[in-house]
């Protein structure tokens, strides 16, 4: 027992350290100003990958039509990856419905096919990469624009949060915030550990300089995370910025059922044996076996009897974690989610374990596709 408690000793004192550092990172960072100069040259290209997202697309479309940024300073890039629905036709239908400058393509092979192949045919100096069921408001591109314009970064990393209507949903919104907000303050300290896809920007020419390592992977997604550490290892941590503002927040969907829960997140921890930044591996790794000593410390307190450990693991983590998350939950305006928190705490240390285990002994379905 003394040796599970200095064990738990190290690793809380090594979490306490880290989420310090997090927290430094997003308070220090500054919000972004979201006025492009009405003089910008800055030409952007909208990437939208999309398979089977009938039921959403048209409606992004229209946001984007509806942007303030001027429209012959963007265009739109669509490419259907093998849609098995009616998506192809939703496009075609909302496209001729509006005056956007466009290009409709067809990929093959999955979303990192799809994007390479978009990036070849954009005319922008600016990527924004959308996921193809997200809300966007209407100030998007102008956010994007503006600060690229500023600060010229490779990489633009966007907010993204989950629209939540239910219980099962709630708890995800508070999870997800927890991973945006991990990366928001490392990037804030130029030490970048993760992003999204659903919402981010980046130069085309990195982007095609460094498509070998990031588009022809074998994993079948990672586009964002493997485009970020390679921008990383080779230029640096401050070419790597995340967008501060209100007005560049983007809502995406949580799973709706718990299968489909199970296989997001095998299909998220599947690129961690894949990461290039060491540091990145050493930081999960450290999840999992925090996670780990707080279940082996709660089955010897039920077993002995002295709950000691499992205390500080378990009670310093809902501590530290707290201010983190009402940070991010205040900045998404949606601070009422902090009645799921508890229940979150509670869950997630077995969350965790689960999935890093099925992960390496299961693969995933995701829109139709098979992954092993």
């Amino acid at each position: 027992m003394e040796i599970l408690f200095d064990i738990t000793i190290v690793f809380v004192l090594v979490y306490t350290g880290f989420i310090v550092w997090l927290f430094r990172g997003w308070k220090k960072m500054p919000e972004v100003q979201c006025t492009a100069n009405k003089n910008s040259d800055v030409k952007l290209s909208v990437i939208i990958a999309f398979r089977n997202e009938e039921a959403r697309i048209g409606k992004l479309i229209g946001q984007i039509e509806q942007q303030t940024y001027p429209k012959e300073k963007y265009e739109l890039i669509l490419v259907d990856d093998e849609s098995t629905d009616q998506s192809a036709e939703v496009v075609k239908k909302a496209i001729r419905n509006n005056a956007l400058s466009y290009k409709l393509l067809q990929s093959h092979g999955g979303k990192k096919n799809a994007v390479a192949a978009a990036l070849k045919e954009a005319s922008g100096e600016f990527i924004i990469s959308l996921d193809a069921d997200v809300v966007i408001g209407p100030k998007l591109l102008e956010c994007y624009a503006a600060t690229y314009g500023k600060k010229k970064a490779k990489l633009i990393a966007g907010p993204v949060y989950f629209h939540s209507s239910n219980s099962f949903e709630h708890l995800q919104a508070v999870e997800f915030s927890s991973l945006i907000i991990s990366s928001a303050g490392s990037i804030g300290i130029d030490s970048p550990l993760m992003l999204n896809a659903a919402n981010m920007g980046f130069e085309k020419k990195v982007a095609l300089e460094l498509e070998e390592e990031v588009y022809r992977q074998n994993e079948a997604s990672g586009d964002d995370q493997f485009l970020m550490e390679q921008i990383f290892l080779k230029y640096g941590g401050k070419e790597i910025i995340f967008l501060k503002t209100k007005e560049g927040l983007v809502g995406t969907h949580p799973a709706s059922r718990i299968k489909e829960f199970v296989n997001q997140r095998i299909r998220w921890a599947k690129k961690s044996k894949d990461y290039k930044i060491s540091f990145n591996k050493y930081v999960a790794a450290f999840v999992f076996f925090y996670n780990l000593l707080t279940i082996i410390s709660l089955i010897s307190g039920i077993m002995s009897g002295n709950y000691t450990s499992f205390i500080f693991l378990f009670g310093l983590k809902f501590i530290f974690d707290f201010p983190l998350i009402l940070s991010i939950l205040a900045f998404f305006e949606r601070k009422r989610l902090l009645l799921y928190y508890p229940f979150v705490q509670i869950l997630y240390p077995f969350y965790v374990i689960t999935i890093a285990v099925l992960s390496i002994f299961k693969g995933y379905r995701w829109k139709g596709r098979e992954s092993g």
